[in-house]
């Protein structure tokens, strides 16, 4: 019998690492835990087969188990874009898509939801201001609390606070 030609792409599968479990997000690999559903894999496995840049993905991989410069790849109906996170301003919900804007007044419009998101970026000094705003704390240029309250970045847009996100917010400018 002929053996398959093995292509480069992976399939990772995991117990518990939960590190490992971010990190591969991070990259947009997939990931199954054990015990492995024969279903899931063969989901995971057609999903591998179906993107292209699995090499640039285990590169953002590497860089993050290393604990290099951290990068997030995203992906738009344009292909793959690996972005550095301190170049993330802010991410904006759109039903199910996300929309990103980047330093540059650069935007890329994801295919994955704010929450999944909000799940990478939280543990990088991001925060759910908004239930449609997540903002990079290290962007705020200000926070003004008149007309309902909203932030100020640097690039000067302004991005509303939720009345129940208020107390958090001013918790997270404090310590910074």
């Amino acid at each position: 019998a002929d053996e398959p030609e093995w292509n480069g792409s992976v399939v990772f599968v995991t117990a518990h690492d939960a590190y490992a479990l971010k990190a591969i997000k991070f990259s947009a690999m997939d990931y199954l835990l054990k015990p492995v559903d024969p279903e899931e894999l063969v989901k995971a496995v057609r999903k591998v087969e179906q993107n292209s840049g699995n090499a640039q993905r285990l590169g953002v991989l590497v860089d993050h188990l290393q604990e290099r410069e951290r990068k997030l790849v995203i992906a738009s109906s344009e292909g793959m874009h690996i972005v550095r996170i301190q170049d993330i301003l802010r991410c904006e919900s759109t039903s199910n898509y996300t929309q990103f804007f980047l330093r540059g007044g650069k935007k890329l419009l994801a295919s994955r939801t704010l929450k999944e998101y909000e799940s990478l970026l939280t543990p990088h000094h991001f925060e759910r201001i908004h239930k449609s705003h997540l903002v990079n704390m290290d962007c705020v240029k200000r926070y003004v609390t008149s007309d309902g309250g909203y932030v100020i970045l640097e690039d000067d847009s302004q991005v509303p606070v939720a009345n129940r996100k208020k107390e958090t917010l001013v918790a997270r400018l404090k310590a910074l």
